[in-house]
């Protein structure tokens, strides 16, 4: 039975392509070999040695800062999509530092100044699934596992998990609502399968 869809997701590693520049701006900074496929742990701090919290903190800074981040293939045409089909704001909601919120409207505002969007910071006191029971979405993209999880245990949303090497060590088949896509058509193709269109 199809129902409205009520849409939002996560930007990094989501939306906006930070994979590979985290793992090129260790590489060059910390003189490691990190790629993209040697990030199994999103924390990028246990990977590297003596690589420590605060500086994985301000390298993401930086690449905010640079203003390189690229668009997720098909990212921008699916968002755009799902943004007339609901005729809704689109929801991001991140895990950025509510501090940088101007420099999270630039990074999107380059590829989505012609939707209506709003972004919502987790905070200690306000976790992902707080919005998304406080807003009834029923559909959201993300990267992180423990986020995930975190929002089929307390929510009754449906999460597509972007397939990435940190969340690949757990077979989510046994979780409700959690469902693993490699791409943003796939992620179409669920919203057109199970929701209103």
């Amino acid at each position: 039975m199809s129902k409205d869809l009520v849409f939002a997701t996560d930007i990094d590693g989501c939306v906006l392509k930070m994979n590979d520049l985290f793992a090129d701006y260790f590489s060059e900074k910390y003189k490691t070999c990190l790629r993209y496929e040697d990030i199994t742990d999103y924390n990028i701090e246990n990977l590297i040695e003596g690589i420590t919290k605060d500086e994985v903190r301000e390298a993401f800074y930086d690449i905010i800062d640079q203003q390189t981040l690229e668009v997720e293939d098909q990212s921008k045409e699916v968002l755009s999509w799902v943004s007339e089909l609901s005729k809704r704001v689109l929801i991001f909601i991140t895990s950025r530092n509510p501090k940088l919120g101007v420099k999270t409207y630039d990074n999107l505002n380059k590829f989505f100044n012609d939707m209506d969007f709003v972004v919502f910071h987790e905070q200690k006191e306000t976790r992902k699934s707080d919005y998304i029971n406080k807003y009834g979405i029923n559909l959201f993209i993300e990267d992180n596992l423990d986020t995930a999880l975190d929002i089929v245990a307390n929510t009754n949303c449906k999460v597509l998990l972007r397939d990435r090497p940190w969340n690949r060590h757990i077979n989510i088949k046994s979780f409700k609502n959690l469902e693993r896509v490699f791409n943003w058509i796939q992620v179409r193709d669920f919203i057109y399968a199970n929701y209103n269109c």
